[in-house]
């Protein structure tokens, strides 16, 4: 069974797709005052096998003064490259005199000042002789500590502490406190040949970066008691003798930045494809179920089966849903074998999104599934979009046991409490009265063990919290949706009587920051406002176009930032931008069907004249939040493979190009070059990088000079997305009717998200 939503008429051609790729950045990353910048324009990197070999690095740096005889100072070259694959190498040769009880700590800068600390005055961790190199700091009798105070506009994230007597390399992330307080990430892989030559190995996802990243360097020398020597690289001139147990204070533009070979842009840590770019739907981030009442998603067997003709889709108002299909890459689909108890389809409900209609009370409507990620004493994020009945214990969902009481329920009304109910096994999260209509609903489980470790929020606002006493879920526990696992309780097993049209869950408690980048999503998704202070995201307005589509982003909130975030082709990554609590970068789209298009591109300078030029239909509004007016810049990607373009660029990366218009329709203009971007070509993306933000605002896309060498697309596709039961050959083989014919074609909207 299928329905047409609407219908639109696109003119396209079939273009070749071209494989070989030929380009070199525009220009170079900006370089830091006095200091040194390095561009890695390679795809290799050095061999990490403790020698230091001629012309294996991309670039090197000399060391200054002798303070302890030469160590990392004069005499000494500290060497730096990077690999197309995300391998960050650091070489050293030291000077005259050999390490002995003395450590190199490289400070790292990730964000050009932004997040950080600008001096190492907060560290007193003393944990083991790394930590206290790191900190400065050693705890004795009477204690021992240097301050180092780093140049105007660095503030070091992470440390590489280099301790040659332990053969040992550490990398650290940096946090105030006491012992232990800095977060080990990792080895730094520790290598050398023995005499004066030393290597490290580590990745640019362990500093949270990537491919094409840059970032700011500068190296200490200092003893196993805090005892700090005058030698340093990075720094111009520092005066005087050793700073001992002394502090010391760096002067402006006393560091090293470095700008990382280019290469494909991919998830770090907990970003990537999920809602509001909050976790990657590929299964491999604490993104643990993402259900979503959509076309292609509801399906009327159990086994979600999809085919061709669409048999089993749930796709007509009132047809039972015996499976929702998960997006979260996990596979964890929920199912209802009784006909009797499966809930229903309905198109056009919230926003004009579709959503899954349960009928409750005891025995009612409920989708289950066994759920491996949740056990015992277990973090989470659950999100929901839903308008409940609010009839007395009714339950939007459970995860636990139905034979016992070890579960988390939501009960969108309880009479005990004269109002809602977060359930945890006897201890409870009450909220007294009701919320009547669509919203939205996050909760959150920090499991601190002391202290407030438990919040609710109702559309964006916290309506309550409280400490929470340790669960105890069994191993793979029910998830129930729409229910509590047809308990037979009345009324504490009552099942969920209204319409869900979305719900998350993480296996984590989000921060602060990633909590606000999903409610922004779900409040452009379904037209839900959020309160002042908490919307961040303007483009899902009638009056700017209604791009309210898979809306993404990144931001700093508190001490949290959350630094690149991935929708449907767009990538956007913090390079210098992200500098100040309440800096946001969001960005949504209003297009499901993305094809090469003629309409609305330019037409002047590089453009004029230019028959095959082409740009995408689907369109960006990005909204941007600058704090403090600090300015600063991003890297824009458009990817293909994320965006099922079905092709990958290709041809002179000059052709492609960032276009802008001031309003959600009309003509576009070129900003390339007055973005100040770098245009890289890098397997399937083409990257924008260092993009200054005042350019930004409002709407954005791709567009090629060139179509026919440089392609934006071979197919059609609704990317809202493609479900698995529509084959890829599909959109190929109606492109190449079209083309041949010169016809219009006329195509099904999938879904829409």
């Amino acid at each position: 069974m299928k329905r047409i939503l609407t219908a639109c008429s696109v003119i396209f051609i079939l273009f070749a797709l071209i494989a070989g790729l030929g380009w070199k950045p525009a220009q170079a990353a900006p370089a830091a005052p006095d200091g040194t910048t390095i561009t890695d324009t390679t795809s290799g990197t050095a061999t990490h096998d403790g020698t230091v070999n001629t012309g294996e690095y991309v670039g090197s740096t000399s060391g200054i003064n002798s303070g302890f005889g030469g160590v990392i100072g004069t005499g000494s070259t500290l060497y730096i490259d990077s690999s197309s694959a995300g391998v960050l190498n650091f070489g050293l040769v030291r000077g005259s005199t050999d390490f002995g009880a003395n450590m190199m700590v490289i400070y790292i800068d990730i964000d050009s000042g932004g997040s950080g600390f600008a001096n190492t005055g907060t560290f007193a961790d003393n944990a083991d002789s790394c930590r206290e190199a790191v900190s400065g700091y050693e705890s004795s009798s009477p204690d021992h500590q240097s301050v180092l105070t780093f140049a105007p506009g660095f503030k070091a994230d992470y440390a590489i502490c280099l301790q040659p007597n332990a053969s040992y390399a550490g990398l650290f992330k940096l946090v105030s406190g006491g012992a232990n307080s800095h977060i080990l990430v990792g080895s730094a892989g520790y290598k050398t040949n023995g005499s004066t030559h030393y290597e490290m190995q580590l990745t640019l996802a362990n500093l949270g970066l990537g491919p094409g990243s840059s970032f700011n360097y500068v190296a200490t020398l200092i003893s196993d008691t805090a005892n700090r020597s005058n030698e340093f690289n990075g720094v111009a001139t520092y005066t005087g003798g050793n700073p001992g147990w002394g502090d010391a204070s760096l002067a402006s533009g006393d560091y090293h930045t470095f700008r990382a070979a280019t290469g494909n842009i991919v998830p770090v840590g907990n970003v990537g494809t999920g809602p509001g770019g909050v976790g990657y739907a590929d299964g491999s981030s604490s993104l643990e179920l993402w259900l979503i009442a959509d076309t292609g998603e509801a399906y009327t067997d159990v086994n979600c089966t999809a085919d061709d003709d669409d048999t089993y889709v749930a796709d007509e108002d009132g047809e039972s849903v015996a499976c929702w299909l998960d997006e979260s890459g996990n596979g964890y689909n929920v199912t209802q074998a009784t006909e009797s108890l499966r809930p229903a389809f309905y198109w056009d409900q919230q926003n004009l999104k579709p959503a899954i209609r349960f009928v409750g009370g005891v025995g009612g409507d409920v989708l289950t599934r066994s759920f491996a990620p949740f056990s015992g004493d277990q973090a989470y994020h659950i999100f929901a979009a839903f308008t409940p009945s609010n009839t007395n214990g009714e339950n939007l969902f459970a995860i636990g046991s139905p034979s016992n009481n070890q579960n988390i329920a939501y009960a969108t009304y309880n009479n005990a409490v004269s109002g809602r109910e977060l359930y945890h096994f006897n201890d409870d999260l009450e909220v007294s009265g009701t919320v009547t209509g669509w919203q939205f609903a996050s909760f959150g489980y920090f499991k601190f063990g002391s202290g407030t470790d438990r919040y609710y929020y109702s559309n964006g606002a916290l309506a309550g919290s409280n400490s929470s006493n340790a669960l105890s879920l069994p191993t793979n526990p029910t998830l129930s949706v729409g229910g509590y696992s047809n308990r037979t309780e009345d009324p504490w097993g009552n099942e969920f009587t209204g319409d869900i049209s979305e719900m998350i869950i993480f296996s984590q408690a989000l921060p602060d920051v990633e909590r606000i980048l999903v409610e922004n999503y779900l409040s452009a998704r379904y037209a839900i406002d959020l309160p002042y202070g908490s919307d961040h995201y303007d483009g899902d307005t009638s009056t700017n176009g209604n791009f309210d589509l898979q809306v993404a982003g990144i931001g700093w909130y508190g001490s949290d930032l959350h630094r690149q975030a991935h929708a449907v082709g767009m990538i956007v990554r913090n390079a210098t931008f992200l500098q100040s609590d309440g800096d946001w970068l969001l960005f949504g789209n209003n297009v499901a069907m993305n094809v090469p298009t003629t309409d609305n591109r330019p037409t002047d300078g590089d453009w004029a004249g230019k028959v095959n030029s082409r740009v995408w239909t689907r369109s960006f509004y990005i909204d941007v939040t600058d704090a403090a007016s600090n300015g600063g810049t991003v890297d824009i990607i458009f990817d293909f493979s994320e965006g099922q373009m079905g092709s990958q660029p290709a041809g002179a990366v000059a052709n492609y190009r960032l276009l802008k218009r001031t309003g959600s329709t009309g003509q576009f203009s070129d900003i390339t070059s007055v973005s100040g971007a770098t245009v890289v070509i890098a397997g399937d993306q083409v990257q924008f990088l260092g993009v200054n933000v005042n350019q930004l605002g409002s709407n954005f896309t791709l567009g090629t000079l060139d179509d026919n060498t440089s392609p934006t697309s071979v197919e059609l596709v609704d990317l809202s997305a493609r479900p698995a039961s529509v084959p890829l050959a599909a959109p190929i083989l109606l492109g190449a009717a079209a083309f041949l014919t010169g016809g219009i074609l006329a195509f099904r909207k999938l879904r829409r998200r």
